[in-house]
């Protein structure tokens, strides 16, 4: 072996991954894994929107069902049409919702309430004279009232109605029923009646809109009489009441011979020799005053009437009256109801959001429905 030679040197390095190319590893994985869960994410919301589309209209057409089947049927079952009885002096739709006692019906816009008599429900009317602050009313058994009833359809729990051919009216409840047949209220009255008073069993449903924080939209709620709201549709956006009157002027029918028959709306004024409240000269009430020529004129707003004009009078019975409405409330011929309703998972709601925009990717509209509803009193439901 020669001197001075010596075996060839393997070049070798240790040197790793600098961290700049680990972070833009990473970051591009990132960047990949994102484009997948956008891209995953967006085929899952096609596929959930179809479901999330059904759930809005069932939940919308089952809200809306219940309110549409309370209106067509608001006015029936206790409006009297008999001589002695209010006709179209009792109001079946108002814009605010009805309390036990005095009340003042307002005008609360996105506000709907009905008053139903249910089909068979108890009728009857005052055989005494009750007073202010009293708790019992006394009937008269009606001829159709079986002997073995002893509460003759009246039950404790239920909503009854107070109304007379003047245009009063008051919602009280039942506590309990005794014999012959005595209704003790849960609550005292507000204002004293006279016997011959009419008293039905209703149903009063009052609609309106109350904000969900669980959701961050609004429910849509239904009230029974002036019990707690109980939620009817969830995810709601949109609850608007539009209120449709009749063009005409209402006026009274009169026989031959001069005899005053129902008004057209309103309670039907007295002769004109009768006072039928204290407010009112003889032969007037808060419907009709008198001409010139002793005819009944109506007080009330004509043409078409906006809301406002359901809370500023003329009052029935009377501006003093603890429960009083307005006499236009008489000339409501139907409402028009738009109900908007969104989807239930919040990514699918508009404004379009990041899956509009990516291939698959879907959001659902909020859907609204309008329903165009003639009330019972107009339709002839009973």
């Amino acid at each position: 072996m020669r001197r001075g030679c010596s075996a060839p040197r393997l070049w070798t390095t240790d040197t790793g991954t600098s961290l700049i190319e680990l972070l833009v590893g990473v970051a591009l994985l990132g960047l990949a894994l994102a484009t997948v869960a956008m891209l995953a994410t967006a085929v899952l919301s096609g596929f959930e929107a179809d479901p999330a589309a059904a759930d809005e209209q069932q939940r919308v057409r089952s809200g809306v069902n219940v309110l549409v089947d309370d209106v067509l049927h608001a006015g029936s079952g206790f409006v009297q049409a008999a001589d002695d009885g209010p006709g179209g002096g009792v109001p079946a739709l108002a814009p605010g919702v009805v309390t036990a006692g005095g009340w003042v019906v307002p005008a609360v816009a996105g506000t709907l309430t009905t008053i139903t008599g249910r089909r068979g429900a108890a009728h009857a009317r005052l055989r005494a004279a009750a007073a202010t602050g009293d708790v019992w009313l006394r009937l008269e058994r009606p001829a159709f009232c079986s002997a073995v009833s002893v509460t003759c359809g009246f039950t404790a729990g239920d909503d009854v109605l107070l109304f007379d051919r003047h245009g009063r009216v008051a919602l009280a409840t039942i506590a309990q029923v005794t014999p012959p047949l005595d209704l003790e209220l849960a609550g005292p009255l507000a204002e004293s009646w006279s016997a011959g008073a009419a008293v039905s069993a209703v149903v009063a449903h009052g609609y309106t809109v109350r904000a969900d924080p669980a959701t961050g939209l609004s429910q849509l709620v239904r009230r029974l009489g002036a019990g707690p709201a109980n939620p009817v549709i969830d995810f709601v956006t949109r609850f608007e009441v539009e209120w449709h009157t009749a063009m005409a002027a209402p006026f009274v029918r009169v026989a031959p011979g001069g005899t005053l028959e129902d008004a057209t709306a309103g309670p039907r004024p007295p002769t004109l020799a009768v006072a039928g409240d204290p407010a009112w000269p003889a032969g007037e009430n808060c419907a009709f005053a008198r001409d010139s020529a002793g005819l009944p004129v109506w007080r009330g707003s004509t043409g078409a009437a906006a809301l406002s004009e359901f809370a500023d009078g003329p009052w029935c019975p009377s501006a003093a009256a603890p429960t009083r409405w307005d006499v236009d409330l008489a000339r409501v011929t139907r409402v028009t109801v738009r109900l908007g309703v969104a989807v239930a998972s919040a990514r699918l709601r508009p404004p379009a959001s990041v899956l509009s925009r990516v291939p698959g990717g879907r959001v659902v509209p909020d859907l609204v429905l309008e329903a165009d509803i003639i009330p019972g009193r107009r339709n002839g439901g009973g």
